[in-house]
């Protein structure tokens, strides 16, 4: 542990501990960790602390925002206002999430996003549907081009499993 820039190094191996197990639970921003460590350390400790966490890897915003939106995009997609939000709330600098949410897939999250409301609002009129599907985007952070592709092409599908089976030219 270096204590070139003063410090008990006992305390240091204390710090880093405390971090590597708030780090074991799951990534962190580098903030997160600064907020965490400076509840019991001094700063100058927590700076020595991370200095040698980024140093090691065990740190790197760039990757914790990746892997945070992968996350979200597999289990709760978000649009990408809504995770910029959250990952500015984590301390992530904005160059780096704006890196981090490069290329995103918009209306593909919004689409994984509405399955379950839009398979559930099924069969009422399209006035609701829309209202109903459009808001929960919307909550979601996704903009207006995403939520309206997403809208019109779970109305067609649904339209078209509804309708599936159906002979509208049959005769009694």
């Amino acid at each position: 542990m270096d204590s070139s820039l003063g410090g008990d190094p006992q305390l240091q191996a204390k710090a880093r501990q405390a971090a590597l197990r708030f780090l074991s639970y799951r990534n962190r921003s580098q903030a997160e960790v600064r907020r965490k460590l400076a509840e019991r350390y001094p700063s100058e400790v927590v700076e020595q602390v991370i200095a040698r966490l980024i140093e090691q890897r065990y740190l790197d915003d760039l990757a914790f925002a990746i892997e945070w939106r992968r996350q979200r995009e597999r289990r709760r997609p978000r649009g990408r206002s809504a995770l910029q939000r959250e990952l500015q709330g984590l301390g992530v600098e904005r160059e780096v999430i704006q890196g981090a949410l490069e290329g995103i897939e918009e209306a593909e999250n919004a689409y994984r996003a509405a399955d379950a409301i839009s398979r559930r609002l099924a069969g009422n009129d399209y006035a609701l549907f829309r209202q109903k599907v459009w808001a929960f985007l919307q909550r979601r952070g996704f903009d207006n081009s995403a939520i309206r592709s997403t809208v019109d092409r779970y109305w067609s599908e649904l339209a078209d499993s509804l309708d599936c089976g159906v002979d509208a030219e049959a005769k009694d």
